[in-house]
């Protein structure tokens, strides 16, 4: 019984040793058309192992305004396509995953990435955060871009 314990305090020393190590930075922003037809809401989550990060996740909610979907039937349709198409080149890669589901009024979009299952030609195509870069790196790039980030 002495060992079992002994081996039981061991493993969860080397737990908080090496797995408490990991930040995550979540980070949003509206970006809301001027004219208030069009409302976005943005949010990634990032996490962290060892200062680099190791996920991404990517969430976007677009809102239409009824009287411009009325105005254009399409417009649903051409805007979560147009969304789709910006992830077109890494969406159907290794530790990728993209959906996205429309609405009456709109769409949601989510994109994951699990950077340990990426292959070098894959991270060089991610436009939305350098896979090289560390947390603080990260955090003041999505600042500039309009981000408040936790």
């Amino acid at each position: 019984m002495k060992n079992f314990l002994y081996f039981c305090g061991l493993f969860i020393c080397l737990f908080l040793i090496t797995g408490c190590g990991g930040k995550t930075l979540k980070c949003s922003r509206n970006n809301d058309s001027p004219d208030g037809l069009t409302k976005i809401f943005q949010e990634i989550s990032v996490s962290f192992k060892n200062e680099k990060p190791s996920s991404l996740l990517f969430k976007m909610n677009v809102s239409i305004d009824d009287q411009l979907i009325k105005d254009n039937n399409d417009i649903v349709n051409g805007l979560a396509d147009s969304a789709s198409s910006e992830f077109e080149n890494i969406k159907n890669e290794h530790g990728v995953s993209y959906s996205i589901s429309k609405k009456d009024n709109g769409f949601d979009s989510k994109l994951k990435i699990d950077f340990d299952k990426l292959d070098d030609d894959t991270k060089k195509k991610i436009y939305l955060i350098n896979h090289q870069s560390t947390y603080t790196a990260i955090k003041d790039a999505l600042v500039r871009d309009g981000y408040s980030c936790k």
